[in-house]
């Protein structure tokens, strides 16, 4: 009788076996990674922003644009001119951003209130709200559901304290 060649159905269960073991390991580490670089361009993206309205500001006797402006005028990308649910809003990187422009004596150009920019991840793209004022600092809004703020953070705290 001639020796069977091949593997055993008990060394096929083992290999199964440890190649789930590595991925049970490896894909709560991988989605965590995922989760930090939505939030590290959430945060650059904001940054981006702000440079925009204060070149935009500075170009247009000192009034702040909308997202909509800003991308139509070439200070940000087509990504930040978009409408969901009938609202401004910029959606990439796994966050959806929006934009509150806020003028002194609301409807009249002059002068200037200030503006506000929101970063929101959808569920499961990231930890934690965002906001920005016109001071250009970026803040934590809030965490999402089924995680909190970085010990000792509270809401309005600068990131990366």
């Amino acid at each position: 009788m001639a020796k069977e060649r091949g593997f055993s159905l008990v060394e096929l269960l083992i290999v199964v076996a440890i190649i789930a073991a590595i991925a049970a390991i490896a894909i709560p580490n991988l989605l965590s990674a995922i989760m930090a670089a939505h939030e590290a361009a959430a945060v650059g993206s904001m940054r981006a922003y702000t440079g925009a309205q204060q070149v935009y500001s500075a170009t247009n006797g000192g009034r702040y644009g909308w997202m909509p402006q800003l991308s139509a005028d070439g200070y940000l990308d087509e990504r930040w001119n978009r409408t969901v649910a009938g609202s401004w809003t910029g959606s990439f990187a796994g966050y959806a951003f929006t934009d509150l422009i806020y003028v002194a004596g609301w409807g009249q150009p002059f002068p200037p209130g200030g503006y506000w920019l929101f970063a929101q991840p959808p569920s499961g793209s990231g930890r934690y709200k965002y906001f920005m004022t016109g001071d250009g600092v970026v803040r934590y809004f809030e965490a999402m559901p089924g995680y909190s703020l970085p010990s000792g953070v509270v809401t309005g705290d600068p990131i990366g304290r």
